[in-house]
């Protein structure tokens, strides 16, 4: 068998901050990831549940 696991929450962003504050944090969060420079044998810089994923 596969040795696997997960992992899932969900948060109402609203009880911590408002949610457009939020919604614009996380885009410039990914925009200045995807603006990285690569690690060493990875063709672009990205995080876990971006477009590509």
């Amino acid at each position: 068998g596969a040795d696997q696991s997960g992992f899932h929450m969900a948060l109402d962003v609203e009880r911590f901050t408002h949610l457009e504050a939020s919604k614009e944090d996380m885009d410039q969060l990914m925009e200045e990831t995807s603006n990285m420079q690569p690690l060493p044998g990875f063709s672009a810089s990205s995080l876990p549940g971006g477009r590509a994923w």
